[in-house]
C-alpha cells in the first residue's frame, strides 16, 4: 500500500529574497513530492523574489498583511493548517502566528527554524521562548544558534542543528577565467543593510587600507542610505554599493572577488558566506554565529572578534600579499562546503530531522 505525502505547510515572514527564503527554495527543491505535499505561506506581502526558486508542484499562498493586527488575513492560513500534518515556520513572525495557530488547529507537527544566535530586542527574545515552547522540534541553522536555544531553555533532544545552505556546487564555482592583471583586490560582500551586518566596519576597513583594495557590497535595506554617505565621507569611491541582485547573478558577482569580506555584529549561519566559499573564495570575517562554524580559521579564511577592524584590516592585507594563500584557502573552502553545506546535505540532515516529530520513513 503506497504511503500518502505528508502535507506541509511552510510559513514564512515574506516572499522576498533573504537568506531564509533562499535557503527554504534549496531545501523544497530537493524534497521527493511523492513524499512531501509543500504548500508555501507567505506573511508581510513586500515581495515575491522567491517565487521563482520554487518547483512548479508547490502551491503558494501570499496573505499581504502588511499593516499590523489585520488578524482577518490570516483565514487561508488557518485553512491551510486544517489540512497540514507538519507546519514549518521560518523567521520571527511566521513563528509567533504559526505556533499559535498551529496548536488552535491541532497540527500534529510543528518545527521552527531559527536563523540567527541572537534577537534584535529583550522582548523578541522573550516571546520566542514562549513560542519555542510550543513546538514540537526546533531547527537550528548553527551550532552557534543551537547554544542560544539551549540557553533559553530548550531542551537539547528539541534542537536539530541543520544548516540551510544547500549551496548547489554545480552553480558556485570559482572563476577560472578571471583576470586580476589590474592589480586590484577585490573584496566584496552580500547582506541586508542593517546595523547587525556591520557594513560600518567595511567602510572603516575601507578607509584605513590602501587604494590597492576595491570593496563591494551587494544588498539593500534600512541602512542604505546612511552607509554610502558614510563611505562618502570616509573613502569616497572605493566602497561600491549594488543594490539588490538577482540569485542568478550571485554566482557571477562572487566569481569576480579574490576575497569575501563579512564583518557581522550578529549571524546565524550566513549562507552567502557558505556561497562564497564553494567559489572558492578564501573568507575574511567576524567571529560572530555560524561564521566560526563554517570558516576554518587558518584553513579557510581568517576570522576575528566583533568589531575588530585593526584584525580585519590585517588580514584583508595577509592574503592580499600572497596569492598562493588566497587559493590554497579557497579550494579548502571548497571543499568544505561539498561535504557539509551541499543541497544533499541539507536535504538528509532535514529528513533526519523531522523524523524526531514524524518517525522513521516508511518503506
Amino acid at each position: 500500500m503506497t504511503t500518502p505525502p505528508h502535507r506541509v505547510t511552510y510559513l514564512i515572514d515574506g516572499l522576498n529574497v533573504g537568506g531564509a527564503q533562499v535557503g527554504m527554495a534549496r531545501l523544497i527543491n530537493q524534497l521527493n513530492p511523492d513524499r512531501f505535499d509543500i504548500t508555501v505561506v507567505g506573511l508581510d506581502g513586500r515581495g515575491k523574489g522567491v517565487v521563482s526558486l520554487l518547483p512548479e508542484h508547490v502551491t503558494i499562498i501570499d496573505l499581504g498583511i502588511q499593516q499590523k493586527y489585520r488578524f482577518d488575513r490570516l483565514t487561508p492560513l488557518w485553512r491551510c493548517l486544517g489540512q497540514t500534518d507538519i507546519l514549518v515556520t521560518s523567521l520571527f513572525h511566521s513563528l509567533v502566528i504559526g505556533s499559535i495557530l498551529g496548536n488552535l488547529r491541532s497540527v500534529p507537527n510543528i518545527l521552527a527554524w531559527q536563523n540567527s544566535a541572537g534577537h534584535t530586542s529583550s522582548l523578541r527574545r522573550k516571546i520566542s521562548r514562549l513560542a519555542f515552547g510550543w513546538c514540537d522540534h526546533i531547527l537550528a541553522d548553527s551550532e552557534a544558534v543551537a547554544s542560544m536555544l539551549r540557553e533559553v531553555g530548550v531542551a537539547a533532544s528539541n534542537i536539530s542543528v541543520v544548516p540551510i545552505a544547500g549551496v548547489d556546487v554545480e552553480t558556485y564555482q570559482p572563476n577560472t577565467a578571471r583576470s586580476s592583471d589590474d592589480g586590484a583586490i577585490r573584496v566584496g560582500s552580500i547582506g541586508q543593510l542593517i546595523p547587525a551586518k556591520n557594513y560600518e566596519g567595511l567602510i572603516e576597513c575601507a578607509a584605513q587600507l590602501d587604494d590597492t583594495f576595491e570593496f563591494h557590497v551587494v544588498g539593500d535595506g534600512p541602512r542604505r542610505d546612511a552607509l554610502e554617505t558614510l563611505a562618502a565621507e570616509r573613502t569616497p569611491d572605493r566602497v561600491t554599493f549594488h543594490g539588490k541582485m538577482p540569485p542568478d547573478e550571485i554566482p557571477s558577482f562572487l566569481g569576480e572577488l579574490d576575497i569575501y569580506f563579512q564583518p557581522s555584529r550578529r549571524e546565524g549561519l550566513c549562507i552567502t558566506v557558505i556561497e562564497a566559499m564553494a567559489c572558492g573564495l578564501p573568507v575574511v570575517g567576524s567571529m560572530a554565529g555560524g561564521i566560526s562554524e563554517s570558516v576554518e580559521h587558518g584553513q579557510t579564511g581568517l576570522l576575528a572578534p566583533t568589531d575588530a577592524i585593526d584584525d580585519h584590516c590585517q588580514h584583508l592585507r595577509i592574503l592580499t600579499n600572497d596569492e598562493e594563500l588566497r587559493h590554497r584557502y579557497g579550494r579548502a573552502a571548497r571543499e568544505r562546503v561539498a561535504s557539509n553545506y551541499s543541497a544533499e546535505a541539507l536535504e538528509a540532515n532535514f529528513l533526519e530531522a523531522i523524523s524526531h516529530v514524524t518517525g522513521p520513513p516508511s518503506t
